[in-house]
């Protein structure tokens, strides 16, 4: 009751009240929407004057987060801020080229970095950012320009180079490509950064033209009536474009008996990362190794740097043979290979299951590394004397080590121990030495 006494809207007639509350409703919302307006402008008039009274620094800083977050707008609103308080100042235009770039406006993006280059045409990351736009617009010799005036300014860092071999790839000039990418390799570039942009695995067969080695494998056993086993190998190897083809020479000797053989070894580049590898191996006489072992394994890059496979072999006796049929998963990481592979083996006297794993580490170029190599897996080799193939299951380890010593020469080394069911246990140790030219 008191406060209908003290509000005079109620004490006015029906009609009138509605009229009453109906225009302090309306006189409400305007001063609202006023208020609202002001409040707005003020806003804006801090946020301007924020941005007038931040520093260079903070204010480079602002517009190059909201470009990295990809607010690309606010980003490029700031750097035409920071351009208008700091005109030609080279890193503003550079980092608005960049998020004109991101944006996809390459044409305003171009713009800006030869502005930057024009005022300073050392300026490196300019020339890499202008051949990424060139690139992501489909002008590849005008990338590869800007490319190599990169290059030019940093001759010893093998990222430009890597930038040409990537630019020729996606141009279609794949054997253009090699050269920079075998610099780059000789500059300290990891394989694994390479190898997505490679038809294939070529990355493994472009050092050189031609490479030639020598091997020699001794193995010993843990018992007295085993003599000790050698082999020598001798190979030559040239490359193509595409192709690579590796011919050996093989001298066993095994049981106090000694087999000859030839082996033939080669890589052929089919579609976009996919490649095959041949390996045929016949012996003359053969009293130890097989009349025949042929490889053919297939290998298909993914995403992500890791590559699937499929391979069959079969191993062919006098008497019998020996079939093989697995696939392999591999990743490359950094400076790091790491493979796995299991093959089903099919045999006279009952089947298998053969496991490998590969972990190996590049340093300073594709020709220096060290490996792993872990197997599950069967030794087949004849039995002379009754014209036989013997199986022993059993597993082993490896360690290698491939190095280059001078510019085209380099040796290779390796330590393998394993163990296998009713067979004395084996240590065998690799020494070897190649010559590229």
């Amino acid at each position: 009751m008191l406060l209908s006494k003290i509000n005079p809207v109620n004490n006015l007639t029906h009609p009138m009240r509605l009229v009453a509350v109906w225009t302090m409703f309306l006189i409400t919302v305007q001063c609202t929407l006023a208020q609202v307006n002001v409040d707005a402008k003020s806003s804006s008039t801090i946020v301007e004057e924020q941005v007038a009274n931040q520093s260079y620094p903070e204010l480079y800083k602002l517009a190059r987060e909201a470009g990295w977050k990809g607010q690309y707008n606010s980003s490029l609103k700031l750097y035409s801020n920071l351009l208008d308080l700091y005109p030609n100042d080279v890193d503003g235009l550079l980092g608005r080229g960049l998020v004109y770039y991101w944006s996809g406006d390459y044409s305003k993006a171009e713009i800006d970095l030869k502005a930057v280059l024009s005022a300073a045409p050392k300026y490196v990351d300019a020339w890499q950012t202008l051949g990424n736009i060139y690139l992501a617009d489909d002008e590849f010799t005008s990338a590869i320009e800007s490319y190599s005036k990169w290059q030019q300014l940093e001759p010893s860092n093998p990222l430009p180079l890597l930038a040409i071999g990537k630019a020729h790839i996606v141009a279609g000039n794949n054997s253009d490509a090699q050269p920079y990418f075998i610099k780059a390799l000789e500059l300290g570039i990891s394989p694994a950064i390479i190898q997505p942009f490679l038809r294939g695995n070529a990355l493994k067969r472009i050092p050189t033209s031609w490479e030639s080695a020598l091997d020699i494998e001794y193995d010993s056993f843990g018992s007295d009536d085993k003599k000790d086993w050698v082999q020598f190998k001798l190979s030559t190897l040239h490359q193509w474009e595409s192709v690579s083809v590796n011919l050996g020479v093989k001298d066993t000797r095994r049981f106090g008996l000694r087999n000859q053989a030839i082996a033939l070894d080669s890589y052929l580049n089919l579609w976009k990362s996919a490649y095959v590898n041949l390996l045929i191996q016949t012996a003359f006489d053969p009293e130890i190794l097989p009349e025949n072992d042929i490889l053919l394994e297939l290998y298909q890059g993914l995403p992500f740097q890791t590559e699937f496979s499929l391979n069959t072999r079969i191993m062919e006796f006098p008497s019998t043979s020996v079939r093989f049929l697995g696939a392999g998963i591999a990743l490359y990481k950094g400076q790091y290979y790491l493979r796995y592979r299991f093959t089903r083996i099919y045999k006279e006297n009952g089947n298998g299951l053969a496991q490998t794993v590969w972990a190996r580490r590049y340093h300073s170029g594709i020709n220096n590394y060290f490996e792993f190599v872990g197997s599950s897996s069967y030794e087949i080799f004849l039995e002379s004397s009754s014209n036989t193939i013997a199986t022993h299951e059993g597993w082993s380890v490896a360690l290698n080590w491939h190095q280059t010593i001078k510019r085209n020469m380099g040796m290779t080394c390796g330590l393998t121990y394993e163990s296998l069911e009713d067979f004395p246990s084996r240590r065998q140790i690799r020494v070897g030495t190649f010559y590229q030219w």
